[in-house]
């Protein structure tokens, strides 16, 4: 298919008149002197290039860094990586010089849009980190907002934690100690009974004797 297209491109170019090649051309660039109007168009270190290049010029007059290159109009600066360029007037004023660290912004957040699958690119995100490193530094850990302790609050003491177990060790004993005779009455409280059980038998004893005798003697 690739092939195909390619072929069809270079009949399309071969075919094409000088006359419809120069109007091609022209056409070309008025969109690109347009375009460059704006400050923001290659705010990302890559070149503007007409929405309409690909298939209306590319097929006529080829690479776009090519064609730029040769017309008069323009002049290219190469980017920090290959394949980045950039597209200026060529009207002898020196193109802007972006300084180095906010190439390596550009870079940096190139590199979040490839490592970030696109539904969960947040550029708050992004923006939030540049915040952290230029105001805390760039070895500080990434960590939540921190919360300042009320005035007046002690801190706690590592000896406080040891004191209150002792205390609490001493308050389980005395109420064991308490609950001791609570659960030995029962105990004390069966000899008594036994005391009270055999004085009680022992003075049916003499009762029933007495009754004996006084039975026999009405017998008599």
């Amino acid at each position: 298919a690739e092939k195909a297209e390619k072929a069809e491109k270079a009949e399309k170019a071969e075919k094409a008149s000088p006359a419809d090649k120069a109007a091609v051309e022209k056409k070309a660039i008025q969109l690109i002197m347009a375009g460059l109007k704006d400050p923001e168009a290659q705010a990302n270190g890559h070149p503007y290039i007409p929405e309409a290049w690909a298939k209306e010029m590319k097929p006529v007059l080829g690479s776009y860094k090519k064609f730029v290159s040769s017309c008069a109009q323009f002049k290219v600066v190469e980017g920090e990586a290959p394949g980045k360029f950039t597209v200026h007037l060529n009207d002898g004023k020196a193109p802007p010089i972006k300084p180095q660290w906010e190439k390596l912004v550009i870079s940096a957040w190139e590199k979040y849009l490839t490592d970030t699958p696109k539904a969960e690119r947040q550029p708050a995100d992004f923006v939030a980190v540049a915040k952290r490193v230029a105001t805390t530094g760039l070895n500080e850990p990434s960590a939540g907002p921190k919360v300042p302790a009320k005035a007046g609050s002690p801190k706690p003491s590592p000896k406080a934690a040891p004191a209150k177990e002792a205390s609490d060790d001493k308050a389980a004993k005395n109420k064991n100690k308490e609950a001791a005779p609570a659960a030995e009455e029962p105990a004390a409280a069966k000899p008594q009974k036994r005391k009270a059980e055999e004085s009680g038998a022992a003075a049916e004893k003499p009762a029933g004797k007495k009754k004996k005798l006084m039975k026999k003697k009405a017998q008599a």
